[in-house]
């Protein structure tokens, strides 16, 4: 696979707000960058029960807020650019302010450090 990545990355755990012509739902964002994120949207569910999937439709524009701390979060737009069924879908944030990118890289050059583990999917940006 060729690789699109830019911008530096972080695996996280962050609480995700988004919305699509399908509705909102709240999610957990597990990688993000600059440029984009990757949104785990399977549940967990307890054994023995079938684990639900929020389904996103490809390419469309995602409203995305980000909780970057108890008292602060990121709203932004972006667009699906691929789908891993029955896990998640990244989103290449769109028209990010000057604002927004320098919150997003003190944001992860912040957490940079803590965590640098690689993810097994694939990531935008």
């Amino acid at each position: 696979m060729k690789e699109r990545r830019r911008g530096q990355r972080i695996a996280t755990n962050l609480a995700v707000k988004w919305r699509t012509s399908v509705g909102p739902f709240d999610s957990t964002v597990i990688d993000l960058s600059n440029k984009g994120c990757f949104i785990l949207t399977a549940t967990q569910t307890p054994p023995n029960k079938v684990s639900r999937v929020k389904q996103v439709p490809g390419n469309e524009t995602v409203d995305v807020e980000l909780r970057l701390s108890p008292d602060h979060s990121l709203k932004l737009q972006g667009q699906v650019v691929y789908k891993v069924e029955s896990t998640g879908f990244a989103v290449r944030f769109l028209a990010l302010t000057s604002d927004d990118e320098r919150v997003l890289r003190t944001f992860i050059e912040k957490q940079h450090g803590e965590s640098s583990e690689s993810l097994a999917f694939p990531r935008v940006g």
